[in-house]
């Protein structure tokens, strides 16, 4: 593996195989701030996705509301938030149950 590795710092470092590097000089300061900005947000994808996933919760719950939706599309939507809640109680319980025994 030594070898490998050796062959390879080798090769990055001869004169016939130039090295790889980006040059974004050329760009205009907006193209190079965009970049950055949409680099950023790659490198925080979870963040990025739970933000935008709020937001857009509360767009959807303010036009459902506008909409004044029926008893039956009421109960459709918040089952999946009375699953969530029962499954954190799940958890919870044995949480604080060990927590009190010990």
């Amino acid at each position: 593996m030594d070898e490998k590795h050796d062959q390879t710092l080798a090769m990055l470092n001869d004169e016939n195989h130039p090295q790889q590097t980006r040059t974004n000089d050329n760009r205009s300061p907006l193209a190079k701030c965009c970049t950055s900005f949409l680099g950023t947000l790659h490198n925080n994808l979870l963040l990025t996705l739970t933000i935008a996933g709020v937001f857009l919760g509360f767009l959807m719950g303010f036009l459902i509301r506008l909409s004044e939706p029926t008893s039956e599309t009421i109960m459709m939507l918040s089952f999946p938030g009375d699953i969530l809640m029962r499954m954190l109680k799940m958890l919870i319980l044995p949480l604080i149950t060990s927590s009190l025994i010990t």
